[in-house]
């Protein structure tokens, strides 16, 4: 499981981007290395958006897209599992938000990744 983060740069969360990041990149790569050698091992990495789970409540997190009901996240990582998909990403939101950091460029993603989270941690008083 790793997250749409592992798509995209995110400074002030740098190590949890970056362990995203490691996630889908360690999955795509194995994912090729098994389909050279002829395999029939699949890999699939889950990388959802923001859920609805246990840790929102515990964390006091939120997000500025809805996120999904943990229901719907696993009936369609389930789905696609079975169909042998490598990378499942719930949601139409997530699926833009994934799309459209492919085509801005690093920098400019990260700038506008950068204002996003410090006006988050700002108004959440995580920083003083």
């Amino acid at each position: 499981v790793a997250s749409i983060a592992g798509f995209m740069s995110g400074p002030l969360m740098a190590a949890y981007y970056a362990s995203k990041n490691y996630v889908v990149s360690l999955s795509t790569d194995i994912n090729k290395e098994l389909k050279k050698s002829n395999s029939n091992v699949n890999v699939s990495v889950l990388c959802p958006g923001p859920a609805e789970t246990e840790f929102f409540s515990r964390a006091n997190v939120k997000f500025a897209i809805k996120p999904h009901s943990s229901d719907f996240v696993t009936d369609y990582a389930l789905k696609k599992l079975r169909k042998n998909k490598l990378l499942i990403v719930p949601g139409l939101v997530p699926k833009l938000t994934v799309f459209s950091n492919r085509l801005a460029p690093r920098k400019f993603a990260m700038k506008i990744a950068y204002n996003i989270t410090q006006r988050k941690l700002y108004k959440d008083k995580k920083w003083k």
